[in-house]
């Protein structure tokens, strides 16, 4: 089982979530079911990106910006626009603007596709 989980902050990405250390030690003999408490690399704080505003961009503006803020543009949905001005402009994203992510995460979008033509009018 695991016991305390502690984190040592660097700034190597490559890093995050190794495990460095643990206690009781490898090859210790230990009861069935003890706890091992293990240590573990992570994030600083200044390792974090705060995901900008996308929504109102154009798709290929959007992923512009993702990229200069060193994030990756994830899956992309599209949702009927409610106006043809809107066709091809984000109505959303996830994460959310303003969440602190690691860098290279994927925000995925959702942009305003032409409608559906109407029938039997």
């Amino acid at each position: 089982m695991v016991g305390e989980i502690t984190q040592r902050k660097v700034a190597d990405q490559r890093l995050y979530d190794i495990v460095y250390a643990q206690s009781p030690v490898p090859e210790t003999r230990a009861k069935r079911w003890s706890k091992v408490s293990v240590s573990v690399y992570g994030p600083t704080e200044e390792s974090f990106v705060r995901v900008p505003r996308l929504t109102g961009l154009k798709a290929a503006d959007a992923s512009a910006v993702l990229a200069k803020s060193g994030l990756e543009q994830g899956e992309v949905s599209t949702e009927p626009a409610p106006g043809a001005s809107l066709v091809g402009s984000v109505r959303g994203q996830s994460p959310a603007i303003g969440a602190k992510v690691k860098p290279g995460t994927k925000v995925d979008l959702i942009v305003y596709a032409e409608p559906a033509p109407r029938t039997g009018d």
